[in-house]
């Protein structure tokens, strides 16, 4: 009997419960970062660009990471030589792992803007903490890919 050799195109991931958790998680630290960030004035092109930018730019980045968790032939988290996924439970942890970053990017909003809005100077300390941060659970669900084969 011949095995089907497994093809990340074959696989649909559908809405779960835990998959509706994370996105109600993003949509309410983006809706409470953008509230943050309406306390700053809009009419010069200092505010815009020096505050406001970054709250544009990462919640698009977090709603893109919720989105193509449903799309897991986008998602590479591979450790090794070998291209690609070879069995579903790699799959769920790709789609996990991609959701979670995408929580961790909605927090890094909000924590910025809310640096933002208490005047806290070298906020850039926290952005490289979160980017520490994103390397790590990048790594940690790499070496959980790797050891579900």
């Amino acid at each position: 009997m011949e095995q089907k050799k497994f093809d990340i195109k074959d696989v649909k991931v559908l809405r779960t419960k835990e998959g509706t958790a994370f996105e109600i998680i993003v949509a309410i630290l983006l809706i409470v970062a953008w509230a943050v960030a309406f306390r700053f004035s809009w009419t010069t092109p200092y505010d815009f660009l020096g505050i406001h930018i970054h709250t544009i730019m990462l919640s698009l980045v977090a709603i893109l990471l919720m989105v193509v968790a449903y799309h897991p032939q986008y998602i590479n988290f591979q450790i090794g030589k070998e291209k690609g996924y070879s069995n579903i439970r790699q799959v769920e942890i790709a789609v996990r792992a991609t959701r979670i970053m995408g929580v961790e990017m909605a927090l890094l909003v909000l924590v910025l803007n809310i640096l933002t809005a208490m005047i806290v100077e070298h906020t850039e300390i926290v952005a490289v903490i979160f980017v520490v941060v994103f390397i790590l659970t990048a790594l940690f669900f790499s070496v959980l890919i790797y050891r579900s084969k």
